[in-house]
């Protein structure tokens, strides 16, 4: 189901938005990712930076955002891998909305007022933006501010979700470009990524977070940067 935001003013930034990256050797890229998050119109949030055992830069370039924004928070986790860094940032996150940004990624300056303008507007447990596939030394190229009054979002129930996220038609199975409501990590049934899995973790922790939702809501908008490069799990 289509439905336009109509009569939509910009969102009143009363909730906070906890954006969690785990970090990992990735010097070259993690100060464009942090400035990508720390630039965003929705000012409201924390940027939960957990390193898992870097042995270049990366923690020390995290660290020196840490000291100019109050919103940048560094933590060391024990080396277990991006699961349980993605799992401790959960942990130790406040806001009533979580996202995950992988740190050799990038974001549109605005993502979190995307997903949560659209988020708030149907109720929905999950939101979901377009991911766009950048090389390395490709450039930021995300186009037009967003307007909630100009775009129509997709609307899905739990079982048409979950058959368009097995489709791999529009929305696919990885943890990024999406927002989730904080309950989905709350109660005895509560979603969390699976430690023993240190590759394609993404896949379990989707299903679950959909199979738990009653709504997902789908903005055609690419707001969300994932980079294709060498080494990268």
């Amino acid at each position: 189901m289509k439905q336009k935001i109509v009569g939509r003013e910009k969102i009143a930034e009363k909730d906070l938005v906890s954006i969690i990256v785990p970090l990992f050797n990735t010097e070259r890229f993690i100060g464009k990712c942090i400035e990508s998050c720390i630039k965003q119109t929705y000012k409201n949030f924390e940027l939960i930076i957990v390193d898992d055992g870097s042995a270049d830069n990366s923690l020390s370039i995290a660290k020196s955002y840490e000291q100019k924004d109050a919103r940048v928070k560094c933590y060391s986790a024990v080396a277990k891998g991006v699961s349980a860094a993605r799992n401790q940032g959960v942990e130790i996150s406040k806001g009533d909305y979580i996202c995950f940004v992988d740190s050799d990624d990038y974001l549109s300056k605005y993502y979190i007022e995307s997903l949560l303008t659209v988020m708030k507007h149907t109720g929905a447990d999950i939101g979901v933006v377009g991911k766009k596939n950048m090389s390395e030394k490709q450039p930021d190229n995300f186009k037009g501010k967003f307007n909630p009054q100009n775009y129509k979002v997709h609307l899905y129930d739990r079982l048409s979700a979950m058959e368009i996220l097995f489709s791999g038609k529009i929305m696919r199975m990885c943890c990024i470009n999406k927002m989730y409501a904080r309950h989905l990590f709350e109660g005895e049934d509560k979603i969390a990524f699976k430690e023993e899995f240190l590759h394609c973790e993404d896949v379990c922790f989707t299903y679950d977070a959909y199979f738990r939702s009653k709504k997902v809501a789908y903005l055609p908008l690419m707001y969300y940067g994932y980079t294709n490069r060498k080494g990268s799990a």
